[in-house]
């Protein structure tokens, strides 16, 4: 219960900026039920009371200003609450990028992509549950519910007390018990479609290999045994919340007949307990909505509980902000003093490191497998911090460092380069929106790859969208070489950029890298020997 009350709380602080909005749709919201309410009052009390109404045309035109303005006022509730829900959302969605962000790559190696996605499009989505039909229908039923129960209880204490009572039903005990029979449910579902987003990710990365090895039926079974637990699991849901329809129904149904047999037995006046009744009937639309919300409150909470999780994880690596700059201008010296580290703090993968790195020429990085290669640039780029000892530019702990000013210094490419939808220009500029078209093309010249792109019908406007255009891996890893080259660091961190390439591609970026080794320092990582025969040192590890 705890933890449902402080994930309630941390949903309420996203919407704290926007009192006014919220308050506006409930007073909307307020002004639609009460026309619900006041139609029929008004027309059960001309017929009781009709020998002593002597203007019908008021009363008439009375009635089709309610009918007005409660289709007015209802839809102003319903644009106003997705207007909060929405632009919430998407302060969510820039919250919990941000937060991505100083979680990487650390604190994101273990996580596999189906949970990514399933964190940031699907849990973020179920927000708007709370956002758009929580939180201003439970102030709505609140309002409403207590000016009825005022209305009933001026008629007779008793008949005040039935309302509470289903009303209180209706609101808090339908959802809240509906919630704790289904908060197994809600956990199962997120996780049964993680697991599917997660399977139709690795077949679609993975086709190829599908197809060669003959896995295309065991992959296909794998995805329907994934889609039938997500169904069943789904079917739960539905039966949950049919049930709760059944109990809804039968509420409303024996409050009404407990509302008019009261009120026979205590003696109400005939036409006082006639209107009343006819109101009580009317008044339990703001309460059918949150009779409903304990079974999409359990998937709700789920995704807030998921999103919560991360946003409150500390970052392995801290950004540094405050140190003095260091110019990449000024790079003379990269250093590893006595660097110990594992990703697991009783199994180290580096032990007492020490290595010089000049300010210039082409080292080479090599060892067996898991000797901590790939670690060793890591902690060079700051992607990890060391448990033991200090990496240094310029003799200056890059802990002491603008995390800026080290990416400024140092540039990384790994075996794969990411593309993003956009123009081959915009990929080969990213980051660097001030970077001109003689700037772009010069470092795709250096990449060996500015013959290729004039080559295309659109050169370097060519869109890159996935479907669109289909590109080999040397293609893409030449254009994050061109990537680097544009982004000018004086340290050039590789690691094993032309594993997944044939010989002609890999020597293309080869001899592309070479040609740098004068003007910046060059590391990389390589399990070929073909690929370091032209490093001034290699480093065996």
């Amino acid at each position: 219960m705890r933890e449902t009350l402080d994930t309630i709380k941390w949903l309420l602080s996203f919407i704290k900026k926007i009192p006014l909005r919220v308050m506006t749709a409930v007073l909307l919201g307020v002004v639609s039920y009460c026309c619900v309410i006041y139609i029929p009052y008004v027309s059960v009390t001309t017929v009781v009371n009709s020998s002593h109404i002597s203007n019908f045309s008021w009363l008439i035109f009375s009635l089709v200003v309610a009918v007005v303005l409660r289709g007015v006022a209802r839809y102003g509730e319903q644009y106003m609450n997705h207007f909060i829900a929405f632009h919430t959302l998407a302060d969510v969605r820039h919250v919990l990028f941000k937060k991505l962000r100083t979680l990487a790559p650390a604190k994101l190696l273990n996580r596999a992509k189906g949970d990514y996605i399933a964190l940031i499009t699907s849990d973020v989505e179920m927000l708007e549950i709370f956002f758009a039909h929580t939180v201003s229908p439970v102030l709505i039923a609140s309002i409403m519910g207590l000016g009825l129960v005022i209305y009933f209880s001026r008629i007779h204490l008793v008949l005040g007390l039935i309302a509470l009572g289903v009303y209180l039903l209706m609101g808090v005990y339908l959802p809240s018990i509906q919630y704790r029979q289904a908060k197994q449910i809600g956990d199962d579902y997120k996780a049964s479609l993680s697991q599917l987003n997660q399977s139709v990710i690795e077949m679609s990365e993975g086709k190829k290999d599908i197809k060669q090895y003959g896995l295309k039926e065991q992959m296909l079974q794998r995805l329907r045994q994934r889609g039938e637990t997500l169904n069943r699991v789904s079917l739960k849901k539905t039966g949950q919340l049919r049930n709760i329809q059944w109990y809804m129904e039968l509420i409303m149904a024996l409050g009404m007949i407990w509302f008019v047999l009261f009120g026979i037995v205590l003696s109400v006046q005939p036409d006082k307990l006639i209107i009343a009744s006819v109101v009580f009937v009317s008044s339990f639309g703001p309460f059918i909505p949150l009779s409903m919300l304990g079974n999409e409150l359990l998937s709700t909470f789920s995704s807030a509980k998921r999103l919560k999780q991360v946003m409150a994880e500390e970052p392995a690596v801290l950004e540094i902000t405050q140190a003095d700059s260091l110019y990449k201008d000024d790079f003379a010296q990269l250093s590893v003093n006595d660097v110990s580290f594992g990703y697991v703090s009783d199994k180290l993968i580096l032990e007492d490191v020490t290595l010089e790195f000049p300010k210039t020429g082409f080292i080479g990085v090599q060892g067996e497998s898991g000797r901590g290669k790939s670690t060793l640039l890591y902690l060079l780029m700051r992607f990890f911090d060391t448990l033991k000892g200090d990496v240094a530019i310029n003799e200056r702990n890059i802990k002491e460092i603008n995390t800026r000013d080290v990416y400024s210094i140092e540039g990384y490419m790994s075996q794969t380069t990411d593309l993003f939808t956009g123009t081959i220009r915009e990929n080969i500029g990213l980051g660097l929106s001030d970077a001109s078209d003689e700037m772009i093309e010069e470092a795709a010249k250096k990449a060996s790859v500015h013959e290729w792109i004039m080559s295309l019908p659109n050169g370097y406007e060519t869109e890159i969208k996935q479907g669109k255009r289909d590109m080999s891996d040397g293609e893409k890893q030449r254009i994050g070489l061109a990537r680097l080259f544009l982004h000018d660091s004086p340290v050039m961190i590789l690691d094993e950029p032309t594993s997944h390439l044939d010989y002609l591609n890999e020597q293309i970026i080869l001899r592309a890298i070479e040609k740098e080794r004068h003007q910046r320092l060059i590391v990389m990582v390589s399990h070929r020997d073909t690929s370091l025969t032209q490093a001034d040192e290699i480093i065996n590890l």
